[in-house]
């Protein structure tokens, strides 16, 4: 296939002189074919000005030709909503308003969706270069319902840190506490978030768990891409590195275990090989504490 730029980036709004390669300076390479499916993507906003310029660039900058780009800001105080408006011209739509938290924006966004493709992208995270192209290839290649690669770990000054791997999706790896799936970069048919409902609006720290989990009940198909897709960003503000959401999440974590993962066995050897996978991961997450302020 032909390639080129698109040159998006010198129609976008100009950046500091400090800020530098992807998603500043540096622009996907367009894949020329014949089609490509449609993909909408909505980001929830609320009071995420230090990063959501970044968010918004690293999705424009894909330039990938069907986009459909949704921004819905909770009545943000901060320049959120002035930085969203300079990239109003390249937005499908946006909106600052009151809400009732992140899966409610993440519905209203989604309930706007015409895509065969979805996905929500939090203000806080980024897209790898090209990963719309990558995953509309997939799309096409696979009758396959979620999509979803690893996502490199970065803190709020936008450094990497570490790389969290995508795993196959299991019950029993959910169950004790083994993590399979990167929110950020994790793709699904539209019409599945339909048949399934909207986003648990209870649910206010892993409403995305939640889905896969129905999801995975519900025997849609789940492919694992083998390369990073996003940047997830670890800060003392996100849901994952507040220490205020620890135990919102664990109230929410448990209920989900109640409900979906109560019928699944593992014999005893498999159960010592889990929780110690399980110990691990809780190891690496101390790591992620330990840089979220660098």
């Amino acid at each position: 296939m032909k390639e080129k730029s698109k040159g998006l980036i010198s129609k976008l709004p100009l950046v500091a002189a400090n800020k530098s390669g992807w998603p500043w300076t540096r622009e996907s390479i367009f894949v020329e074919a014949s089609s490509y499916p449609r993909i909408t993507i909505v980001t929830p906003s609320f009071n995420q000005g230090e990063f959501i310029e970044e968010t918004i660039r690293s999705v424009l900058l894909q330039n990938y030709p069907n986009l459909e780009y949704i921004i819905i800001d909770g009545g943000s105080t901060d320049d959120s909503t002035s930085i969203i408006k300079k990239y109003e011209p390249w937005l499908t739509y946006w909106v600052s308003e009151q809400d009732k938290g992140q899966s409610h924006a993440i519905n209203k966004g989604l309930q706007r969706a015409t895509g065969e493709l979805s996905a929500y992208l939090n203000s806080d995270d980024v897209l790898v270069e090209s990963t719309l192209f990558a995953i509309a290839a997939s799309y096409s290649n696979s009758d396959s319902d979620v999509f979803y690669g690893h996502a490199y770990i970065t803190n709020a000054k936008s450094k990497i840190r570490s790389i969290s791997t995508a795993q196959p999706f299991t019950l029993e790896h959910y169950k004790y506490g083994l993590h399979q799936i990167n929110q950020p970069g994790s793709f699904w048919r539209h019409k599945a978030w339909q048949e399934i409902g909207a986003f648990n609006e209870e649910n206010k720290t892993c409403m995305d768990g939640e889905f896969f989990l129905n999801l995975f009940h519900r025997e849609y198909k789940f492919c694992r891409l083998d390369f990073p897709v996003s940047y997830f960003r670890i800060h003392m503000n996100s849901i994952t590195g507040s220490d205020r959401s620890k135990l919102v999440y664990e109230q929410d974590h448990r209920r989900l275990l109640k409900t979906y993962c109560q019928d699944s066995n593992l014999s005893a050897i498999a159960r010592i090989w889990m929780m110690m996978g399980y110990f691990f991961q809780r190891l690496i997450s101390f790591r992620f504490i330990l840089f979220r302020l660098q």
